[in-house]
């Protein structure tokens, strides 16, 4: 799906919400308003409370995934910079979660060395598997994402989709 044809409210929804991160945005600017208060009390007492909130209701799930596989995709936008998108499958109580790690734009060029040592950065012992789309920089048997990848952690699945 590309970019200019996504939607707010889209059928394609990972565990952020953004129409409903919206919402709530604007509900909290209303009771600001409507309770005649600065809006710097949103900066003051409003955003420090909801991160406060999510620290504690999030915390839990951090140690739920201790494992989990990845989803490697180099492309370039049409103003032709290069990105590393990489999302993220884990299993969470009992249902398999998606999210996205990281978007990182790729500097210079986008050589298989460029876009390992990228993902290589969010990677740790605990990544069971990854799955690269069929371009050369993540397919070479030598010198390839999936070889450098291979090399770096012997175990780790590889796949390609």
């Amino acid at each position: 799906m590309s970019v200019k044809r996504q939607r707010l409210d889209s059928n394609v929804r990972g565990t952020f919400d953004q129409l409903l991160a919206s919402k709530a945005s604007f509900e909290v600017a209303w009771l600001t308003v409507r309770n005649k208060k600065p809006y710097t009390i949103g900066e003051d007492l409003v955003k420090p409370a909801a991160l406060k909130m999510a620290e504690i209701t999030w915390s839990g799930r951090s140690h739920e995934a201790t494992k989990f596989s990845a989803l490697c995709d180099e492309t370039t936008d049409v103003s032709s910079n290069s990105h590393l998108i990489v999302y993220v499958r884990y299993k969470s109580l009992h249902v398999a979660e998606e999210e996205l790690l990281f978007c990182s734009p790729l500097e210079l060029l986008s050589r298989e060395i460029d876009v390992f040592n990228k993902a290589n950065e969010y990677f740790n012992d605990n990544c069971i598997a990854v799955y690269v789309d069929g371009g050369p920089a993540m397919l070479d048997y030598i010198s390839g994402f999936s070889a450098l990848a291979r090399e770096n952690n012997p175990k780790l699945k590889l796949a390609t989709i």
